[in-house]
């Protein structure tokens, strides 16, 4: 391998790495999603990770809840861990779609309580060449039957099912930020690699030239 065909190799592989930083903390550096329910009604939570990557974990917590006592939800080894959970959430949540088809790792908190109320915290570890970990908050008010807010809640609004409306703002500046540096990637190898070219035979030319010259 040439210099200039490591040098290509090198600027790739760093501009790759720049590639998945920089979207890992567009997604983390969202505003939290804002989410509003009732008691007794079901709620969906919302959490996407990029589509096209394998999800080795996903863990969902609660911000006011301590590590050892358990997750709000537990996903490894292709399956959810029951066993690893906060006893208040056993059996009431679930993923929103099995499959986790394009990255959502939603999950759907059935049978509500004023007690749920709370800010939410996904938690997405990706299989790449480079261990991805991706973070995204969202907060939960319930309101009581008679329409007034928990007291130290935010009062946020969304859907009559919870969620929020619109698109997750921290994946689209991400993606469009990858998108912006991949065509980066690409314009650059091309570059380094046209100038490779030209180098090589710049310097495999006079010699061609010094062979066929007459004594």
């Amino acid at each position: 391998m040439t210099v200039m065909a490591k040098y290509a190799v090198f600027c790739l592989q760093t501009l790759i790495c720049v590639l998945a930083f920089t979207l890992v903390c567009a997604l983390e550096g969202s505003d939290p999603q804002e989410v509003t329910a009732r008691p007794g009604e079901d709620v969906t939570l919302p959490c996407r990770a990029p589509s096209g990557y394998s999800i080795t974990q996903l863990e969902w917590s609660r911000t006011d809840l301590k590590a050892e006592d358990g997750y709000v939800f537990f996903y490894r080894n292709k399956r959810p861990q029951e066993n690893y959970q906060h006893p208040s959430f056993q059996g009431r949540v679930k993923l929103r779609d099995p499959e986790m088809k394009g990255g959502d790792v939603s999950v759907t908190l059935t049978n509500i309580s004023l007690k749920d109320s709370g800010t939410y915290e996904c938690q997405i570890l990706i299989s790449s060449p480079e261990r991805i970990d991706i973070r995204q908050l969202t907060d939960l008010t319930v309101n009581s039957s008679d329409g007034k807010i928990l007291e130290g809640t935010n009062g946020a609004g969304g859907k009559p099912n919870g969620e929020k409306p619109g698109v997750y703002p921290g994946l689209v500046i991400g993606l469009s930020v990858f998108g912006a540096l991949l065509l980066v990637v690409i314009v650059v190898s091309l570059v380094v690699y046209c100038k490779g070219v030209t180098w090589q035979k710049s310097c495999r030319h006079p010699v061609g030239e010094a062979a066929h010259k007459p004594h």
